[in-house]
């Protein structure tokens, strides 16, 4: 089977507003005003270039992170194993869970993982929600592996050096197309 898909070309001011909103998208009653002024270009033109680019894939999504164990959630990394016949349909049935932010297969025993966080006011908690989520998966085995130290891991791609790489080793505080490291160590679960 051949699959094709559309080459959605770039142009600079593409590679700009890309650069732009990987470092953020203001808060605001007007987000895109904001950045149509890093830019260069009115707001107008940026909201329907920003739409093109997420109606192409190159955009998945433009959405805000919240820091959850600063909100005073608990989270962790849960791994299950899922029989293989039934790995896309408990990808999706974890994937659907509101505290779940990133889900995905992989080899070994050990075939489904994602990251779970659950509220201060859950009356299950985080080991119990697992649990009831691995269930409800058709996991025979899960394992919930809870965070001793955090390290983030800010990558942005700089779309105006040509390289789909990262920009490794460089370090801004917006982040402007380079690659951001900073290390949080926690002692949350």
């Amino acid at each position: 089977m051949c699959l094709w898909r559309e080459v959605f070309v770039l142009d600079q001011l593409d590679k700009q507003l890309l650069n732009v909103i990987q470092a953020g998208v203001p808060l605001s009653p007007r987000p895109f005003q904001h950045v149509a002024a890093d830019v260069g270009c009115d707001e107008a033109d940026a909201v329907r270039r920003v739409d093109a680019l997420r109606q192409a894939g190159i955009i998945r999504e433009i959405s805000a992170i919240f820091d959850a164990v600063a909100l005073g959630y608990r989270q962790a990394l849960v791994a299950m194993t899922v029989p293989p016949e039934l790995l896309d349909q408990a990808g999706q049935t974890a994937a659907a869970h509101p505290g779940v932010s990133h889900c995905y297969g992989r080899a070994g025993t050990m075939n489904l993982w994602l990251t779970l966080a659950v509220s201060p006011q859950s009356p299950l908690g985080l080991d119990n929600s697992a649990a009831l989520l691995a269930r409800l998966c058709g996991a025979t085995a899960h394992a919930v592996l809870p965070t001793i130290k955090r390290y983030k891991l800010r990558v942005s791609f700089d779309m105006e050096s040509g390289s789909p790489a990262p920009a490794a080793g460089k370090t801004e505080t917006r982040g402007r197309g380079d690659a951001e490291t900073r290390r949080e160590e926690t002692e949350d679960g």
